[in-house]
């Protein structure tokens, strides 16, 4: 199947059927819970304000910083998001201090095979591996 050629947590196929019919087949997943020691802050891009009234870049170069810039910034958003893969190496991640994230290779494979049940949202932040 599509999903279990990507790196996703606890994937399992299962069949869903009313007595001997089977109705459909889905996937059930488990989402990795990816803390801040992961993310790998040189290469990922963070941004106060919108694309309306202008986005506003900030560098952030360590935990200890992200921190601050969270606290003093909580509208933030991601634009990149990277990953040092030896902490965190899945293509579908919830990181906790910005919510789900999903890898431009698994987004695309899900939007081309018109796959349900996770939305999907083409102007997210992109999810990189280092």
């Amino acid at each position: 199947s599509i999903l279990e050629q990507y790196r996703i947590k606890n994937l399992c196929k299962i069949k869903l059927g009313i007595s001997n019919s089977l109705v459909a087949n889905f996937y059930l997943f488990g989402v990795d819970f990816v803390e801040l020691d992961s993310l790998d802050f040189q290469n990922s891009i963070f941004f106060t304000g919108n694309e309306l009234l202008g986005k506003k870049y900030q560098t952030v170069k360590s935990n200890e910083a992200f921190k601050v810039f969270v606290k003093e910034n909580p509208l933030f958003s991601f634009e990149k998001i990277v990953l040092n893969k030896d902490k965190a190496n899945y293509d579908l991640i919830w990181l906790r201090a910005g919510g789900m994230f999903i890898s431009d290779e698994l987004r695309i494979a899900v939007i081309e095979a018109n796959l349900t049940g996770l939305k999907i949202v083409e102007k997210a932040p992109t999810l990189h591996l280092t």
